[in-house]
């Protein structure tokens, strides 16, 4: 019988991710090659020739995010983690002066979605619960999140859950 590896595939060292009017850079890196797994984000304010950093932490999702969003006045959402798991930082939002307005874990985020958790894993395309990229709004003031067949919706300014209509 065959043997199953339990292995993952790690994510770049260095990923980017930028607001859509590219205002603000968001870097999450590990500088020891994932000798370590909790790698470090640094949100910069960009425009003018130059990078000024707003803020640096270490995250808590194991591997780093499987995705994030940043939104044109700085705030960031964390979305789930790397590694295949039932998160307890499913969704973590951060304003541009690095303070934590909202974390939601995997049961709450899910939880808003209102549907089964077999709905939720047939439409699992990302981790166990993502169906697709976390993606801003029009507007900026929310991210929209694919899952379980429904749109889960994170309001930036307080983290508040809700589902699209």
């Amino acid at each position: 019988m065959p043997i199953s590896s339990d292995r993952i595939a790690l994510p770049p060292v260095r990923r980017e991710f930028t607001s859509p009017e590219r205002s603000y850079l968001l870097v999450v890196e590990n500088a020891d090659q994932w000798k370590t797994s909790y790698p470090t984000a640094r949100l910069y304010r960009t425009g003018q020739g130059q990078s000024v950093l707003c803020w640096t932490r270490v995250l808590t999702q194991q591997y780093g995010p499987r995705g994030a969003v940043v939104a044109g006045d700085g705030h960031v959402l964390f979305v789930d983690e790397w590694i295949n798991v039932t998160s307890r930082w499913a969704l973590v939002l951060v304003d541009v002066e690095n303070r934590v307005i909202a974390t939601h874990d995997y049961k709450t985020a899910v939880g808003a979605l209102a549907v089964s958790p077999a709905e939720i894993a047939a439409h699992a395309r990302s981790g166990p619960w993502i169906s697709d990229r976390p993606v801003l709004s029009a507007d900026g003031k929310s991210a929209r999140i694919a899952a379980g067949g429904r749109t889960l919706v994170v309001l930036l300014q307080d983290g508040s859950l809700s589902v699209a209509r």
